[in-house]
């Protein structure tokens, strides 16, 4: 705030510690308020005090370590290191500017796909904007950059007789493994991750805990299994019978090597052994969850609301796109189209059964 010396106004920055780093006298006093506050700018803005990329994405990463899970600060991680070589040198903020980032992404694009671009920018683009919320940066370079079209792969959802021949292939630890990924519909994480405290026997709940939520906060949701039986007496026996009774974790690993008796991450190799040992067309974990999604609406009527507090979406949208439904009734309608009489009417013909062709 500008004080009064003698005939004129005097302009004062403090910054840290309240230490005194530059003054100046003016004639008005709104002429040294307005340098107060462009110079406090000037002295805080990291673009103007040399601050280099490799500075600030690590003073963001720290953030990032603290308020997001393991695996979106490594991505953010692999993002940065991309972005550095491909610029070749650390450069201050102030240099890096839209054209280098447009660069960027087209060569991402380039060598790998329109989505990686997408998600580098999605996190180039966070970078950014932490800086300009936290630490008062006056441009963002990504903000100028538009996504890329992409138009993503439908999602291969396994059918049912495929799901079966895989259950019957699995036996102990891996049986209740798969069983609870089918009976809830839960994440990856969130089964990998189960505790037993979190395995109520006497309810019949499970309760599970994702940090897939907006501010990275964790979010648990409750669900009542009391009506399936089989999975409680495979969850009974799977914890009369645990090889590590002083472990919180519900699924262990058991083979031999530098994670035997911890909490597995991913199982990729395990799920893909399974689906060869089956015999069935290969697919990942998430799958299972548009699965179950499609069970429980196509097969089982349930509302699109219930199957959203299922799988934990905080968007019901979000939920309709896990959805595939082949309804009786579409099916009917749409077979209309092809039946006609001469005249070009719909013929009706009810005594046809649905797929039976006529001689």
């Amino acid at each position: 705030m500008p004080s009064r010396d003698g005939d004129c106004w005097r302009g004062v920055v403090k910054i840290i510690g309240g230490r005194k780093v530059a003054q100046r006298r003016f004639q008005l006093k709104r002429d040294a308020a307005q340098w107060e506050r462009e110079e406090r700018a000037r002295l805080l803005n990291p673009q103007q005090t040399g601050m280099t990329f490799s500075q600030f994405s690590n003073k963001y990463l720290e953030f990032a370590e603290v308020q997001y899970g393991a695996s979106t600060h490594n991505e953010k991680l692999r993002c940065f290191k991309r972005f550095l070589r491909f610029i070749g040198h650390d450069a201050n903020l102030a240099d890096i500017v839209p054209e280098w980032v447009s660069d960027y992404l087209m060569q991402r694009m380039a060598s790998s796909s329109a989505n990686s671009a997408n998600v580098d920018r999605k996190n180039l683009l966070a970078l950014w904007n932490w800086g300009v919320r936290i630490m008062d940066l006056t441009t963002n370079p990504v903000a100028k950059c538009p996504r890329f079209r992409h138009d993503p792969d439908p999602v291969y959802v396994p059918p049912e007789k495929d799901i079966l021949k895989m259950l019957a292939c699995t036996t102990g630890q891996d049986r209740v493994f798969f069983e609870c990924y089918l009976n809830t519909g839960a994440r990856r994480g969130e089964i990998m991750n189960l505790k037993w405290e979190d395995v109520n026997f006497e309810k019949r709940t499970i309760t599970l805990a994702t940090r897939k939520t907006r501010d990275g906060t964790i979010k648990r949701r409750v669900l009542d299994l009391a009506g399936n039986a089989s999975l409680w007496s495979l969850l009974d026996r799977h914890y009369r019978n645990r090889r590590f009774p002083q472990s919180p974790h519900v699924f262990l690993d058991m083979h031999p090597g530098p994670t035997y008796g911890k909490p597995f991450s991913k199982r990729y190799h395990w799920l893909n052994g399974l689906c060869k040992q089956a015999g069935v067309k290969p697919f990942s974990w998430h799958p299972i969850r548009h699965w179950v999604a499609s069970m429980l609406a196509d097969k089982h009527k349930i509302s699109t609301p219930t199957i959203q507090k299922i799988l934990g979406h905080e968007r019901l949208s979000t939920t309709d796109r896990y959805v595939t439904r082949v309804t009786t009734d579409v099916a009917e309608a749409l077979g209309k189209l092809g039946k006609r009489d001469s005249e070009g009417s719909v013929k009706e013909n009810p005594s046809t059964p649905n797929g039976a062709h006529k001689a």
